[in-house]
């Protein structure tokens, strides 16, 4: 890692930009402006690289490399199953798809050469302050309405969520700084009351799964170093999570119980109430089963599904996937590319679990493994992966947990 405080600032400068930029969908176009921001990095970069002497390429690690296998197999597979079905339209949507991973590397690269750890959680706080304040502005506006903050859907306001949250809690503990202590404690705060008002059960359901298996895989990534200690923070985030997860899941349940009730006394189908997600399964795996080595292609599922596949009982109109990440790859790009997902997956899983037992701190380990458990266990029960502004926010932290387990905070 590099170390010149004129180029650190521009590092965290940049790293802080892209993050929020990210964090908050202030027009169709926003991630360009990450671009702009990287572009303008890189030529700061390689004027020092250059006047330095020093390498303008990031030192490779064996868990980027790792990751990165694991990102290319995925993304090759799925664009292969698009060039076999020698369609266009599948051809551009799984190149839509491939471009989502492009911030991993632009915050590998930046936290690889540079000491931007404070551009980085501060990006991320700053971000998270933005969505929640234009969501709890949203509430006060129209009370009674789910708050979607800047994103498309309430839903994806809550996969966000669930993607800023864990960090925010781990810098609550290892951050001595007593303005960003209280800032981020109030985030969470704000982050919780807007999980809520989004009405989304599946980010709910994902954020409390992944407190407890998080829980769990530290435990067993961490055993053997005896590191394992969660201190008061933890316990009462941890506390708060479970105990509001399951009063909110259950106040929603009775929601929809009230609709099945409404739309059985109308005699209109009950499914209705469950957004028709059963019916979206067994039409993607009546797909499958008819298409199974290469599926019905990226950009068809939708057509497919209000067509040959069509079920009886639905009213929904609109959908292009089967709010199921890997029923979603299994049915467009068959064995082939759910083998690539799968691949990506195990990758995944291994890089991170490595990381972790590299950096022995039980508070980081639970943090990035709630990031990458609550945004898969959401997969099955929503959009996350193919989704722009989650997919995006997810890679550019994977990107930064490979570095961040080399630095050091500073605690200051």
């Amino acid at each position: 890692m590099i170390r010149n405080i004129r180029i650190d600032q521009i590092a965290n400068i940049s790293i802080f930009l892209i993050l929020v930029i990210l964090s908050w969908c202030f027009k169709a176009s926003y991630f360009s402006y990450a671009l702009i921001v990287f572009a303008l990095f890189l030529i700061a970069d390689g004027i020092y690289s250059l006047r330095e002497k020093c390498s303008f390429l990031p030192k490779l690690s064996r868990p980027f490399c790792l990751m990165t296998a694991g990102i290319l197999g995925f993304y090759l597979l799925f664009i292969l199953t698009a060039v076999l079905h020698g369609n266009r339209l599948d051809l551009e949507k799984s190149f839509d798809y491939t471009e989502l991973c492009i911030p991993f590397f632009t915050s590998w690269w930046i936290l690889s050469k540079y000491d931007a750890e404070k551009g980085f959680r501060w990006g991320i706080l700053v971000g998270a302050m933005i969505a929640c304040g234009i969501g709890l502005y949203q509430w006060y506006i129209n009370p009674g309405v789910r708050i979607k903050s800047s994103y498309a859907h309430p839903n994806h306001f809550g996969t966000m969520i669930n993607l800023a949250l864990p960090m925010l809690g781990y810098y609550v503990m290892k951050i001595k700084q007593h303005a960003y202590k209280i800032l981020s404690s109030l985030t969470i705060i704000m982050q919780l009351v807007c999980l809520y008002l989004t009405g989304s059960r599946g980010a709910v359901l994902a954020l409390v799964g992944a407190v407890i298996l998080g829980m769990l895989w530290t435990y067993i990534s961490l055993k053997e170093y005896k590191v394992v200690k969660f201190n008061g923070y933890v316990w009462g985030l941890i506390l708060v999570l479970l105990v509001g997860g399951g009063l909110v899941l259950h106040h929603m349940g009775q929601e929809r119980n009230v609709d099945v009730i409404e739309l059985a006394e109308k005699g209109e189908s009950i499914t209705q109430a469950g957004g028709e997600r059963a019916q979206m399964i067994q039409a993607s795996i009546a797909m499958w089963e008819d298409h199974k080595i290469l599926g019905v292609g990226a950009g068809h599922w939708g057509e497919e599904y209000y067509g040959s596949y069509r079920p009886a009982d639905i009213h929904e109109k609109g959908h292009s996937m089967p709010h199921n990440m890997p029923l979603f790859f299994l049915s467009t790009s068959g064995i082939v590319g759910f083998a690539g997902y799968g691949f990506f997956v195990i990758m995944s899983v291994v890089t991170l679990t490595q990381i972790v037992k590299m950096r022995k701190d039980a508070g980081f380990a639970l943090a990035i493994y709630m990031v990458f458990l609550s945004f898969f266990l959401q997969g099955f029960v929503d959009t996350t992966i193919i989704n722009k502004i989650p997919a995006r926010m997810y890679f550019v932290l994977m990107g930064s947990f490979i570095p961040l387990c080399y630095m050091r905070l500073k605690q200051k």
